[in-house]
C-alpha cells in the first residue's frame, strides 16, 4: 500500500498532546512497517519537522500557502463551491489512503480514501470552554471525518465511546490504538544533570509538577486552591512547578495566585524542551494532574516511566490510563484533591505501592503495538 500521513495545516509546536502522539506514531511506524510505502502530506509550515528515517517513508511538501494568490483562489473555491484544490493534487499522488492524524480532515475528503483519528470531544462536555461558534465548528469537523472515513482511529476507550453515543457512529468503525510512552522517559540519576536543571530553573525546595497548557479544562484554579488548603492545613512547604505554554486560562490563574496569596509558592516555567521532561519528572516528588477532561493523558505514562508517583483527577479517560498506578481524587472537590496530594506527598507507604504498581501498569501501553495497531486499520480500510 501507499499510505499518506497528512500535515496540511499543522502547527509545529503549538498542538500539544496531538503532536505528541503523530511524532510517536511517527517514530514507531518506522520501526514495525517496513513494507508499506509512506507519504508525508507537508505544506511549507510542516516541511521538514519530522525526521524520517526508514527508507520507505519519504516527504511530498504541496505549497498552497505562497504565493497568496493561490491560498485566495483556494479559499473561494472551497467556499463558494465545496471544492479544495488540494485534493486533485494529493489524489494524483496515487495513494491507496490518507490518514488524517489531528481530529479533522485538512483537506477535506477527495477521491482518496481516508481514515481520521479522533483525539476526543471535549466541546461536548465543557461548551462553556470554546463558546456556541467555536463548538459548532468543531463538532462540524469531526463528525464530518467521522462520515467521510472508512474507518477512525481513537487514542482511549473513553474517547470510542463518546463517539457511539454522541454520533452513533458504529462501534466496529472505531478501532482503539492506546498509545505509549517515548523510551526517553526514564528515571535520570546522573547527579550533574539531575543539578544543571535545578540550577535553570532555580528548583530549590521539594515540589510537584503539572505539565499542561493552561486551558480552562486542565483545571489548574482547582489545583491553586488546594494547594492553599494544604497550606492552611498541613503547614505544606513544597512549591508546585507548572510547565506549558500560555492559552486562555493564563489570566485566571495570574489573578488567582495573588488572590490565594501563592506568591513564592507557584514556579510558571512556561514551555520546556522535550528531552527536559524526563528530568524534572525525576527531580520531582509526585505528579499531580487535575485535569477536568483528557482524550488520553499522556503525562501519567511518562511520570510512571521516571519513577515519579501520582495524584490524579478520576475523570474521562484517566482513569483507564492511570490504573492503581495514581490516586485519584474528583477534580471538582477541592477537599479530595488536597487530601490525594497530602497522601502521595507525605506518605512512603503510599507513595512506594503506587511506584510498584506503576511499574506493572506501563508494559500495558507500548509504542509498537500502537504503531502496529494503526497500521492494521489502514489495511483493513483499503480492503
Amino acid at each position: 500500500m501507499r499510505i499518506g500521513l497528512s500535515l496540511i495545516n499543522f502547527n509545529p509546536g503549538g498542538m500539544g498532546g496531538v503532536e505528541v502522539y503523530f511524532k510517536m506514531l511517527l517514530e514507531h511506524l518506522q520501526r514495525v512497517d517496513r513494507v508499506n510505502e509512506y507519504v508525508l502530506l507537508c505544506d511549507e509550515r510542516s516541511a521538514g519537522h519530522f525526521p524520517l528515517d526508514a527508507e520507505n517513508f519519504r516527504e511530498c511538501v504541496i505549497r498552497w500557502r505562497h504565493p497568496r494568490p493561490l491560498r485566495w483562489i483556494r479559499s473561494l473555491m472551497r467556499h463558494l463551491c465545496g471544492i479544495d484544490l488540494l485534493n486533485f493534487r494529493i489524489d494524483a499522488l496515487g495513494l491507496d489512503l490518507v490518514h488524517h492524524p489531528f481530529s479533522a480532515l485538512s483537506p477535506k475528503k477527495g477521491a482518496t480514501p481516508v481514515v481520521v483519528t479522533v483525539h476526543d470531544t471535549q466541546y461536548e462536555y465543557f461548551p462553556e470552554f470554546f463558546g456556541p461558534a467555536e463548538c459548532q465548528r468543531r463538532r462540524q469537523g469531526v463528525v464530518g471525518a467521522i462520515s467521510a472515513a472508512h474507518a477512525v482511529i481513537t487514542i482511549s476507550e473513553f474517547t470510542k465511546r463518546c463517539l457511539v453515543e454522541h454520533y452513533g457512529v458504529p462501534p466496529e468503525k472505531v478501532t482503539v490504538a492506546l498509545m505509549g510512552c517515548d523510551r526517553s522517559f526514564r528515571r535520570v540519576e546522573e547527579e550533574s544533570v539531575l543539578l544543571a536543571l535545578s540550577r535553570k530553573y532555580r528548583l530549590e525546595r521539594p515540589f510537584m509538577y503539572f505539565p499542561a497548557a493552561s486551558w480552562p479544562h486542565k483545571n489548574h484554579a482547582g489545583l491553586l486552591r488546594a494547594i492553599r488548603l494544604l497550606i492552611d492545613r498541613h503547614r505544606f512547604e513544597g512549591e508546585l512547578v507548572l510547565s506549558g505554554v500560555a492559552r486562555n486560562g493564563q489570566g485566571e490563574i495570574d489573578r488567582l495566585i495573588v488572590e490565594l496569596g501563592l506568591e513564592g509558592r507557584v514556579r510558571m516555567l512556561g514551555y520546556l524542551e522535550r528531552e527536559e521532561l524526563p528530568v524534572l519528572y525525576s527531580l520531582a516528588r509526585m505528579l499531580v494532574f487535575p485535569s477536568l477532561f483528557e482524550g488520553f493523558g499522556i503525562p501519567l505514562l511518562e511520570a510512571m516511566g521516571c519513577g515519579c508517583p501520582i495524584a490524579c483527577s478520576n475523570a474521562t479517560s484517566l482513569p483507564e490510563v492511570a490504573g492503581d498506578a495514581a490516586l485519584m481524587f474528583d477534580p471538582d472537590s477541592t477537599e479530595e484533591m488536597a487530601k490525594a496530594i497530602w497522601s502521595v506527598w507525605s506518605d512512603e507507604e503510599v507513595r512506594s505501592s503506587l511506584l510498584a504498581a506503576a511499574q506493572r501498569r506501563k508494559g500495558a501501553f507500548d509504542l509498537d503495538a500502537f504503531a502496529k495497531a494503526t497500521a492494521a486499520v489502514y489495511a483493513t480500510a483499503c480492503v
